[in-house]
């Protein structure tokens, strides 16, 4: 192993003398001369041992055995000093902005787009605070922020990635949702907390950001379920509006628009932001988020204008169900909910009417079951008249 540059021997305590014998706790030989003896953390290794296992730590300056340093943005710390180092500084301002990192797979094609995506969490019943948290699940793919809309909480921020980078990486994000859901944190059931999602501005024409928008717009009952949200709340976070085509036309020609809080956020320099959702710290919600907007810019991108529809966006997840379980399970079970909201099922004609025809089957079964037992009541009553 070379030398490291930071790596120096610190003095033999004062109880070093000539002629003393001292075993390297390291090569375990004998030593007896002092220029060959060092004393790292109480420990006594000769000087060749000193060099090849320890280097100095860039904080304290202590040495450290170099198996155990770690390195941060260029320095080399110790354990003590790379714990307080990463706790101190892993979340990061508001204003944070590093240079992306885009993660992608050998299969992506050039025109595949990326996902970026914030979850937000907050502090429920935690013993841990929220720096000593964000330490726990840190990882190379993204990084943390604070946000002044959050009670005692940060946003989790992924660096641009695929929709296949995102499937191929699953338990990466599956661990984090647990360690935050195990150690007392939460999302969904805080009424600040949501997931945002960016698409790359790059990915749009504008005609295809044009069909994207009037989605959202069109079928704002549609977006209220999928939002999983209250009503109130997306008027205070990501309200639909009436929009006309003209407003619609507009933004997405100057792919730019003037409103954050809004379910489409055209403010920000490179991205499209998808605000709608609700916090979730559930692995099938908080995939059934990003495989919504991922299949609805597939839709409206291969979709023209006038074709684009809500059964139409239905029939494309049908054809794609093993591409997108999470959504497409999740939409099964909303099957009341979509004929109440949206009087529209996921399923096709055939799985509509047999689940009207199940549904029709067990009321009857009911309603009989209610009758047979009132005959019963009132043949007893009569009985006991005589």
């Amino acid at each position: 192993m070379p030398i490291s540059r930071r790596t120096r021997p610190t003095r033999a305590t004062a109880s070093t003398s000539i002629g003393h014998s001292f075993e390297c706790s390291s090569c375990k030989n004998s030593f007896t001369t002092r220029a060959y003896n060092s004393l790292v953390d109480g420990t006594t290794v000769c000087r060749s041992c000193f060099y090849d296992e320890h280097t100095a730590c860039d904080r304290c300056g202590d040495n450290a055995i170099t198996d155990n340093t770690q390195e941060y943005e260029g320095d080399t710390y110790c354990p003590n000093c790379f714990e307080y180092i990463t706790t101190q500084n892993v979340i990061r301002s508001y204003s944070y902005r590093p240079r992306p990192e885009f993660k992608r797979t050998k299969a992506d094609k050039p025109e595949d787009p990326s996902f970026g995506i914030e979850l937000e969490v907050e502090r429920k019943d935690s013993p841990k605070n929220c720096r000593a948290m964000a330490a726990m699940i840190r990882g190379d793919a993204h990084y943390f922020k604070d946000d002044g809309s959050l009670n005692e909480g940060f946003e989790m921020v992924t660096h641009p990635m695929s929709e296949l980078h995102i499937k191929k990486h699953r338990d990466y994000f599956a661990s984090r949702l647990e360690l935050l859901r195990s150690n007392g944190f939460r999302s969904n059931q805080s009424s600040t907390c949501g997931i945002h999602i960016h698409i790359s501005k790059e990915a749009f024409t504008t005609p295809h950001l044009y069909k994207f928008m009037k989605f959202f717009f069109d079928h704002q009952t549609f977006m209220l379920l999928v939002s999983q949200r209250k009503q109130s709340q997306l008027n205070q976070w990501a309200k639909l509006g009436m929009r006309n085509v003209e407003q619609i036309q507009q933004m997405a020609d100057e792919k730019y628009g003037h409103d954050r809080y809004t379910a489409i956020n055209l403010c920000n320099s490179a991205t499209v932001e998808v605000r709608i959702f609700k916090g979730t710290l559930n692995e099938r919600s908080f995939f059934k988020n990003i495989e919504f907007t991922a299949s609805l810019f597939t839709y409206t991108k291969e979709t023209e204008t006038s074709n684009v529809t809500l059964q139409g966006y239905f029939d494309f997840l049908l054809h794609n169900e093993e591409r997108y379980p999470n959504l497409t399970s999740w939409l099964t079970e909303q099957e009341d909910k979509l004929l109440a909201a949206c009087g529209i099922f996921y399923k096709e004609d055939a799985e509509k009417e047999k689940h009207l025809a199940e549904k029709e089957a067990k009321a009857a079964a009911r309603k009989a079951k209610r009758e047979g037992k009132g005959g019963v009541a009132a043949e007893s009553s009569d009985s006991g008249a005589f």
